[in-house]
């Protein structure tokens, strides 16, 4: 919106409840800065909690999966796959089937709470993810479009299953 859209309609919009004094518009502008003001200064405040948080999580992540990290060989044959990792392989595929083009970004977020990877840290997580479409891409079971977003591939029939 226009700035003097904003004026216009904002003053329409005081005098329709019955503020019409220049100076009560004002007051209620102020009112309404000083408000803003306080949601800004606590979503700032919330954002500092929120990079504090995400380094306790990282510290403890660090700490408590250190043995846990995944072992995911992108060499690996289909014979060689665990079961949870075949299982990734198929939900990764699940998300690709139904799209023309899906970047990978957008999967690594949806599968981010998958079960078998819930016990790894969240780098720890990405890394398994992007890992599972290198697997995929490698035999070609995954394809990339000209845009980098991915889709079935020449291969797909063959994927586990």
């Amino acid at each position: 919106m226009k700035e003097e859209d904003f004026v216009s309609d904002y003053i329409s919009n005081c005098v329709e409840t019955g503020i019409c004094s220049p100076a009560s518009i004002v007051e209620k502008a102020q009112q309404r800065v000083d408000e803003i003001d306080e949601l800004l200064m606590a979503q700032n405040f919330l954002r500092q909690e929120k990079i504090n948080l995400e380094k306790v999580i990282r510290t403890f992540s660090k700490k408590t999966n250190r043995a846990a990290k995944p072992a995911i060989n992108t060499d690996a044959e289909e014979s060689e796959l665990t079961e949870e990792y075949r299982d990734l392989i198929l939900s990764v595929c699940s998300i690709v089937e139904p799209s023309q083009g899906i970047m990978p970004r957008e999967i690594i977020n949806k599968m981010m709470n998958h079960n078998s990877i819930k016990e790894y840290s969240h780098d720890e997580r990405q890394k398994v993810i992007y890992l599972t479409i290198k697997w995929l891409i490698d035999r070609d079971i995954i394809g990339k479009n000209s845009d980098r977003s991915l889709r079935k591939g020449d291969c797909w029939e063959n994927k586990p299953g």
